[in-house]
């Protein structure tokens, strides 16, 4: 089966959040998702935590739109294997 790594930059992603997650576990191939959140305060890292496979947490101040995709990448439990 193919292997997707998605990376999901976020800070106070919304109510809509739950259902991306969601949806990404739906799809035909296997996925693993990484969120990286940027000090979010709405409940974002919960439910990341409750439906992601990895959650980083960064400070806002270090989030660069590159780097931190980059960062979630690296994470990736399917890069560690």
């Amino acid at each position: 089966m193919v292997s997707v790594t998605v990376v999901i930059p976020t800070k106070n992603a919304g109510e809509r959040f739950e259902t991306t997650l969601e949806r990404i576990r739906q799809q035909t191939v296997e996925s693993v998702e990484v969120v990286v959140d940027s000090g979010s305060t709405d409940g974002t890292v919960p439910l990341a935590e409750s439906l992601a496979d990895e959650v980083v947490q960064i400070a806002p101040e270090e989030f660069n739109h590159g780097r931190t995709r980059n960062r979630g990448a690296r994470t990736s439990p399917s890069t560690n294997s």
